[in-house]
């Protein structure tokens, strides 16, 4: 691909991963797992060590990482043309427009800035739970679409102006780039996992489809799971195109059978991956 640095390691990483595991083999598999996870146990970063900083290594062999904290580091060490093709608006930057309650002349607007991996915050997670069980399927898909447009997209927050002597609420949101800017790939973490003794009910329902505006729209396209709510051991349920044909599919490293095809059925694939216990962060595709 020409847009991948080929001075960036990390861009160097997903594009040799993708070319072995496409040749879908046992033995590209193997290479590609291999190849991720021997460069995974080599990443460092800089932490406070008894108070001195360190260059450590963030992901060590023989210890436990979490998953979302590995895809995060990944996606802001790509480079700037790499990520914006894959997940990422142009820059990442936008518009936050301010506006005052009382008086007109404070209105502003000021930069803001786009995440790599987009977290359901708390008020989220709460409503679609207090309507998960109530609703019927296409309410919970409305629901949710509502909430993460304005919550997550626009971020919609709320405070007192900041002009001398006003007493004005102040309202804010971020003004979403032009239709054709919208990335290819959405990732939205589930903020309710990692948390001991809950029930899989306690995971956040995500709609199939998610409609940013009239015409951009995201499909459910996989999602990455934990086999525990501590996050032990994590795997992959996504669409896998084989020979021409769609599969919805579990990739497994740690298995004997590192892929297991699950169906070709669209309809059935949909329902498989509406199973939302354990979820650590799903991912959507624009369509």
């Amino acid at each position: 691909m020409s847009f991948a640095d080929e001075n960036n390691a990390y861009d160097c990483l997903l594009m040799n991963a993708f070319e072995s595991y496409s040749q879908q083999s046992p033995s590209g598999i193997r290479a590609a797992t291999s190849t991720v996870r021997h460069f995974v146990w080599n990443m460092t970063e800089y932490k406070l060590v008894s108070d001195v900083r360190q260059l450590v290594k963030s992901f060590p062999k023989g210890r436990q990482g979490n998953t979302l904290d590995l895809a995060s580091m990944v996606l802001e060490r790509l480079s700037s043309v790499f990520v914006s093709k894959v997940c990422t608006f142009p820059s990442f930057q936008c518009e936050r427009k301010v506006s005052c309650s009382m008086e007109k002349a404070h209105a502003y607007a000021k930069d803001d800035f786009f995440s790599f991996i987009y977290m359901l915050p708390t008020n989220i997670i709460n409503e679609m739970r207090d309507c998960h069980g109530f609703f019927n399927e296409a309410a919970l898909d409305a629901k949710f679409n509502d909430l993460f447009r304005e919550k997550v997209l626009e971020e919609h927050q709320k405070g007192r102006c900041n002009a001398p002597r006003c007493d004005g609420v102040s309202t804010s949101f971020r003004s979403l780039p032009q239709d054709n800017q919208f990335p290819k790939l959405m990732f939205v973490q589930d903020g309710a996992n990692f948390v001991l003794g809950r029930t899989a009910g306690n995971n956040v329902y995500m709609p199939t489809y998610i409609h940013v505006s009239q015409t951009v729209k995201y499909k459910l396209h996989g999602r990455i799971y934990s086999t525990s709510f501590d996050g032990v051991h994590f795997y992959t349920r996504c669409y896998k195109t084989i020979g021409g044909i769609v599969y919805l599919v579990d990739i497994d490293n740690w298995q004997q059978q590192q892929m297991k095809v699950l169906t070709s059925d669209l309809d059935v694939a949909e329902r498989l991956l509406k199973d939302i216990s354990k979820t650590v962060y799903a991912c959507y595709k624009r369509v």
